[in-house]
C-alpha cells in the first residue's frame, strides 16, 4: 500500500525584525509569516508580504493602529489554530 502525505505549508515566526529578511528568503507563498515578541515591530514597516502578528504582543509595544494593511492582528488562540494548520513551524531568532 503506499501512504500519501498531506504536504501542509510552514508557519514561520518572526521574533525581531533582522530576521525577516531570511524568512522573506526561504518562505514560500503558501506559507504564513507570524510576528511574535519584537518581530511586531516589522508589521509598521511597507511590505509585500500579508503578515499576521499576535495581538498581545502588539498592544505590550503600543503598537494598535500603527501597522501596515497587510499586517493582521490574531490572538493566541489563532496563533494554536495555525500551528494546528501548519507543519513545519520555524523560528526566525
Amino acid at each position: 500500500a503506499r501512504r500519501c502525505e498531506r504536504l501542509m505549508a510552514t508557519l514561520h515566526l518572526i521574533s525581531n525584525v533582522a530576521s525577516l529578511d531570511s524568512c522573506l528568503a526561504t518562505a514560500g507563498d503558501a506559507d504564513t509569516i507570524l510576528l511574535i515578541e519584537d518581530g511586531v515591530y516589522v508589521g509598521t514597516q511597507p511590505h509585500s508580504r500579508d503578515l499576521k502578528a499576535i495581538d498581545d504582543d502588539v498592544r505590550a509595544r503600543g503598537l494598535d493602529g500603527r501597522l501596515q494593511p497587510n499586517t493582521s492582528v490574531i490572538s493566541y488562540d489563532d496563533f494554536v489554530q495555525l500551528a494546528v494548520e501548519h507543519q513545519p513551524i520555524v523560528t526566525w531568532c
